[in-house]
């Protein structure tokens, strides 16, 4: 009977991933293909499975080769600038956007490390994603300092974001990917040789933050 629990564990823990994942997949293909699927059958008589889709596929890209441009460029700052006028739509415009900016564009948004701090009491630690260094806030910031978003477990868009002096993070020896599923799975999918082998990030005199070695070992 043990045995057979075990079986049926196993398979289950290789079924339910692709299960949910192509459950998933087709619940946003119904979603995408609904948005345009009867606008287009309406103007051009084409009704099928997938058009609603290519529609917003089609839009997506003509709406970026659109702004890539000069013309492009001024009517997006003119059309910013309509929105910012209008007191409640603003604020929910501007907080969607920010984050659309910070999770799609490459470059210096985004999550860059992956890093423990401290949080909440001496002695405790949380799994946190450095987004910047740096980062000045009234009397509070500098060169010596870090931000990090420490994110709640198993839901991470939510949490807290901290400015902290870059002595107190300790860089982790793994990917943003790998930190994400270690707070998704609430530390289940986790390397077991991640803890030890961290990094502390320490403050360089005059010239910003670098990286120290040696499992968190300060050195004067």
């Amino acid at each position: 009977m043990k045995k057979l629990r075990g079986i049926v564990f196993s398979g289950l823990a290789i079924l339910l991933p692709t299960v949910i994942t192509v459950w998933v997949l087709y619940k946003l293909f119904l979603f995408l293909d609904g948005l345009l699927r009867s606008l287009i059958a309406n103007y051009t008589g084409v009704d099928a499975p997938g058009i609603g889709v290519a529609g917003v596929v089609v839009i997506v890209l003509l709406t970026g080769l659109f702004a890539g441009n000069f013309m492009g460029r001024k009517l997006l700052g003119w059309y910013n600038g309509l929105l910012d006028r209008i007191p409640v739509l603003r604020s929910i415009y501007r907080t969607i956007k920010q984050v659309s900016e910070a999770v799609l564009q490459d470059g210096s948004t985004g999550f860059k490390k992956v890093a423990l701090v401290e949080f909440p009491r001496r002695g405790a630690y949380c799994v946190g994603f450095i987004t910047s260094e740096g980062l000045e806030i009234g009397p509070v910031g500098g060169e010596d300092t870090v931000t990090v978003f420490v994110p709640t477990s198993p839901n991470p868009t939510s949490g807290f974001m901290m400015v902290m002096p870059s002595s107190d993070v300790r860089v982790l020896d793994m990917s943003v990917e790998e930190g994400i599923r270690l707070v998704v799975t609430a530390g289940m999918a986790v390397r077991r040789d991640v803890g030890p082998e961290g990094t502390r990030m320490e403050a360089r005199a005059g010239a910003g933050t670098r990286v120290e070695g040696g499992g968190g070992q300060e050195e004067e």
